[in-house]
């Protein structure tokens, strides 16, 4: 009987000691991962530059259709070139436009749930382009998305098919035409009333200059706890 009462005690305790080392092996293999995904990611960094900012200006400007220039988009912030997963959501607005968003992440390891956005049109961006492959496999506090969407119809579409119930987006940065629109369009479009959310809209001229503001823009915003 006393070996019994023994297993009885020995048994759980091994259980749990067990069931420790099993969640530290996986937490420290997690951790491995997203540090060797850095790493490979970081390897796909470019310097911004206007010989890049230049090519990117010109593809955009000199092609008229829409699909073609988000084949480009998705080719250039994809795993091979920039190292980027990309998602894309696609729709009909309310009159019946097309309403295409595409966007790209890089995901805050302390807190990815807080979210630094970057708007854009296609038209302007060169700029984010040149800017998200300098931030390539850079780790964040918080997360930064840039979302390449044609007009507020794309907005609402991504809203409604990407944003999550936990997602916090903190800043928008919204550049080239969308920055002619009103705050309080691009906050019902996201339904971001009473979040506090602040919006900037930087210059996104396709310069060198513009990129690294924005850049270091993002940083900042991005490496708050």
């Amino acid at each position: 009987m006393n070996w019994i009462k023994a297993a009885l005690v020995i048994f759980p305790t091994g259980l749990i000691i067990s069931g420790v080392v099993a969640m530290f092996w996986y937490v420290s293999q997690k951790q491995e991962t997203q540090s060797r995904s850095i790493r490979y990611a970081a390897g796909l960094a470019k310097k911004i530059n206007s010989a890049d900012l230049e090519r990117y200006e010109k593809i955009v400007k000199e092609t008229q259709d829409a699909r073609i220039i988000e084949s480009f988009l998705e080719s250039t912030l994809g795993p091979e070139n920039m190292g980027y997963t990309l998602r894309k959501v696609s729709g009909e607005g309310t009159d019946a436009t097309r309403a295409v968003a595409m966007d790209v992440e890089l995901t805050g390891q302390q807190r990815p749930r807080d979210i630094v956005m970057v708007l854009v049109d296609p038209s302007s961006s060169p700029v984010v382009l040149s800017t998200a492959h300098a931030m390539t496999g850079e780790p964040q506090t918080r997360s930064i998305r840039f979302v390449i969407v044609e007009n507020l119809a794309a907005v609402r579409r991504y809203y409604t098919d990407v944003i999550q119930m936990n997602d916090r987006i903190t800043h928008i940065l919204v550049l080239g035409a969308l920055a002619a629109e009103t705050d309080d369009r691009l906050v019902e479009s996201l339904h971001l009333q009473q979040t506090g959310t602040v919006i900037e809209r930087p210059n996104a001229t396709a310069t060198v200059e513009s990129a690294q503001s924005i850049r270091t823009r993002l940083k900042e915003l991005a490496g708050r706890f």
